[in-house]
């Protein structure tokens, strides 16, 4: 006998990155305040990982040491399952897209990419807002 599904939930977060928002948030300032603190670290460590040069051996080196012994904020920047890296992937693909595929100056990457940052770090404080307001220390 097929059923068919007509509701599905979503996958659940990873328990990982509710502990990393909250060892990382402090407990100053509301939900939504710790949430945004948290989602401005992530962007801008990520920012901060794109500008690193690959033929550069000691950024390397800090890179790398970062995946080793991340802290709750690398830990959120970096894991795969968490995916933030990801969601910057889809939203520079869709940008792409957006201009017909067409290549862009330095300067206007540099623009662009602010402008996806600013977007993910967005929906990035919603979702550590919402994690630190379900935890016990809200």
């Amino acid at each position: 006998m097929i059923l068919r599904v007509f509701a599905m939930a979503r996958p659940r977060r990873p328990c990982a990155e509710s502990a990393a928002v909250i060892a990382a948030s402090g407990r100053t300032g509301s939900a939504r305040q710790r949430g945004a603190r948290v989602a401005q670290a992530v962007t801008e460590l990520i920012a901060r990982l794109e500008r690193i040069d690959p033929s550069d051996p000691e950024a390397l080196a800090t890179r790398l040491a970062a995946k080793l012994s991340p802290s709750p904020i690398e830990y959120l920047a970096l894991d795969p399952e968490i995916n933030v890296l990801g969601m910057l992937f889809a939203a520079r693909l869709g940008s792409f897209e957006a201009r017909e595929c067409r290549q862009i100056s330095d300067h206007a990457w540099q623009i662009e990419t602010s402008k996806i940052l600013a977007r993910v770090e967005k929906t990035l404080a919603a979702r550590y807002a919402r994690l630190i307001a379900q935890s016990d220390f809200a």
